[in-house]
């Protein structure tokens, strides 16, 4: 890569500099992580880069890291430099930082995981603390399950984790700690999250997340591609689950609101074209949001309850079978859970 007085150059192991104008060359260790390497900016013996939410600036001479100590949760792609500006180009705005001007701390690398790994695990404590749901990361998020032969592979990007807690905790905001308590009855202990990057499965269903019983705790596993929806999903299961736990019936008459004589498919086809009485058939009345709801009532109402749950219920409001459905839904989950009463959850279809 170009910089102002000529070249770098680098590989996993080493950074190059050569001066067109002295002809100095000179070499030094590479600590930057290679997936940022193409993103970077050389200055006077300082490698400038974004990694993991935050601006590091490596010091080619000492060997050492400047963490600029500001997060910036924009997905930056990109960053130059140009008259003693550095340019930070994210994905919705555009940051600059007068290079004089930077402050930073400077660590070895090892010190610098330590710090960020420190924010993880004081943001999954504070979690832990407000609401009583466990998050499981990385290698605590590896499971595998026997009986189902299934297997998941925690996250490990620093990045999709911090991400993910962020969404965490605004939806479980969305929900409040009492609801939780809901959870810890007679050998159940609680609510926990594994925040994984994949579920592999013998089927070939590409499944986002689940949602059961697993020895003490109820479990929700929600992969990083659509984190937030998936958690949606997966905690409309847990709050139905933990009814059915205290042997009580909910949503008894759902079937009431399906097309009469109507059966689910219990099982899903990802190339079928779209199913009569689906949002997208175009053709009848519209009582299920798309094929994946036919597949049995559970999902029918993890559709319904994941699109309340991210504000996009126009599809639920402008069809009065499937809005009926859902309002339905919400007034079974609120005899079970009356601490929902005012959930901003319920407002996009109101």
């Amino acid at each position: 890569k170009q910089y102002k007085d000529g070249f770098y150059y680098y590989d996993d192991k080493k950074i190059k500099t050569i001066n067109i104008k002295t002809k100095e060359k000179k070499e030094y260790t590479n600590y930057v992580e290679s997936d940022y390497l193409v993103n970077t900016q050389y200055d006077n013996g300082l490698l400038y880069y974004f990694s993991d939410d935050y601006l590091k600036i490596y010091n080619l001479e000492n060997g050492k890291i400047g963490l600029f100590d500001y997060r910036i949760n924009d997905g930056v792609n990109n960053l130059f430099l140009e008259n003693k500006l550095l340019y930070l180009i994210g994905d919705n705005k555009v940051y600059i930082l007068k290079v004089n001007e930077i402050s930073t701390t400077e660590m070895t690398k090892e010190e610098i995981e330590e710090k960020l790994e420190k924010i993880l695990s004081d943001r999954i404590e504070k979690i832990k603390n407000d609401y009583n749901v466990d998050i499981k990361i990385r290698k605590d998020a590896n499971i595998k399950l026997k009986v189902w032969k299934q297997s998941t592979k925690g996250e490990t990007s620093y990045d999709k984790i911090n991400d993910s807690l962020d969404y965490t905790e605004e939806v479980l905001s969305y929900f409040g700690p009492e609801f939780f308590k809901e959870f810890i009855h007679g050998e159940y202990s609680g609510l926990r999250i594994y925040i994984v990057n994949e579920i592999k499965a013998e089927s070939d269903f590409n499944m986002a997340g689940e949602a059961f019983r697993y020895y003490d705790k109820y479990a929700v596993i929600a992969d990083t591609s659509d984190y937030k929806r998936t958690l949606c999903h997966e905690l409309m299961h847990s709050l139905e689950d933990a009814v059915d736990a205290k042997n009580k019936k909910i949503f008894k008459k759902w079937n009431d609101y399906n097309p009469k004589g109507f059966k689910y498919k219990e099982e899903y086809d990802e190339n079928a074209p779209a199913y009569k009485y689906t949002a997208n058939y175009g053709k009848e009345d519209v009582y299920f949001i798309d094929n994946y709801s036919q597949t049995n009532g559970l999902e029918d109402r993890g559709r319904i309850f994941e699109n309340m749950c991210m504000n996009t219920a126009d599809v639920i409001k402008k069809n009065p079978y499937l809005l009926k459905k859902a309002e339905y839904q919400v007034n079974e989950i609120l005899k079970y859970y009356p601490m929902l009463e005012e959930s901003i959850i319920f407002e996009s279809i109101k």
